[in-house]
């Protein structure tokens, strides 16, 4: 186990390599570019001085870096086509770019600026907006049901009607209501036992 561990009077005597944080927290670089790719501009950042000190720099004053793809891969530590998807996501948010100079030698690299600016976002990018719209213009499962159930019961043949038309017509009726108890069937029975009576007793009366 190691045992060789820092203590509070201790400076730390590493040399870093510094990734910038607004790689992991702008959206511009956060998902467009991997964490290979954002160590690999870290390296870069760090070279960069190492071409200031030897005055590698264009007519403006641009500094630029010469480095070699396998080198790349060495101090990465992964192979070239990892490293030449990482120059690739680099140069697609505009943190490197590259000028060749021919007959074999590396091409010359110049470290972009990062964009502190929050990328815009779409006009049309409101996600309701589009939900509503989709909405509209695709019926739900229960407005299918009704047209469906519309059409049936308009065919004019009552076998073809959906099972559950019928069940809706069923369910509707007076029959399942509880205050219905007295129907007219029963009321007009009632009358004509009033009136049987009442002719039974003109006759006896008679």
């Amino acid at each position: 186990m190691n045992t060789n561990f820092y203590k509070i009077n201790e400076v730390t005597q590493h040399k870093y390599y510094q990734v910038p944080k607004e790689l992991y927290i702008n959206a511009r670089y956060k998902t467009t570019t991997s964490n290979d790719a954002k160590i690999l501009y870290a390296l870069l950042l760090e070279r960069m001085e190492l071409s200031r000190a030897n005055n590698w720099v264009d007519s403006d004053g641009t500094i630029f870096l010469i480095f070699k793809r396998e080198d790349l891969d060495d101090m990465l530590g992964i192979c070239t086509t990892t490293v030449w998807r990482a120059i690739k996501q680099l140069k697609e948010v505009g943190l490197i770019a590259e000028k060749r100079q021919g007959l074999n030698k590396p091409n010359l690299i110049y470290i972009g600026k990062i964009d502190y600016s929050v990328p815009e976002q779409p006009e049309n990018s409101d996600e309701n907006s589009d939900n509503s719209s989709d909405s509209k213009a695709i019926p739900t499962d229960i407005e299918k049901l009704n047209v469906r159930t519309f059409n049936n019961s308009t065919s004019g043949v009552l076998n073809d009607k959906c099972q559950d038309f019928e069940k809706v017509n069923t369910n509707k009726t007076d029959i399942n209501n509880p205050n219905n108890n007295s129907t007219d069937f029963n009321e007009t029975e009632s009358k004509k036992y009033k009136a049987e009576q009442k002719n039974s007793s003109f006759v006896n009366s008679s």
